[in-house]
C-alpha cells in the first residue's frame, strides 16, 4: 500500500485518526486507542437518585459521596 497516498486523502476526514499499513503498527495503534479509551470510560462513573431511592433515608445514607442536595 503507498501510505503517502493514503494520507493524502485521509487528512481530509476528521474521523481518520492515521493511516496504517503495517499489521503490527495497526495491531498496536489499538491497543494503545483501547486503553484511552477505557481509560476514560472509567473516569466517567455517574450515579443517580431516584425518589424512590431516597425513601425514608438521607441522602448521606445512600451515596456517601454526595456533598449537597436540592430541596
Amino acid at each position: 500500500m503507498d501510505k503517502q497516498l493514503n494520507e493524502k486523502w485521509a487528512c481530509k476526514f476528521a474521523k481518520v485518526k492515521s493511516v496504517v499499513v503495517q499489521l503490527d503498527d495497526l495491531i498496536s495503534r489499538i491497543e494503545t486507542d483501547h486503553q484511552i479509551h477505557k481509560t476514560r470510560e472509567e473516569s466517567l462513573s455517574i450515579n443517580s437518585l431516584t425518589k424512590r431511592d431516597d425513601a425514608g433515608n438521607s441522602i448521606i445514607d445512600i451515596n456517601g459521596r454526595v456533598l449537597f442536595s436540592q430541596e
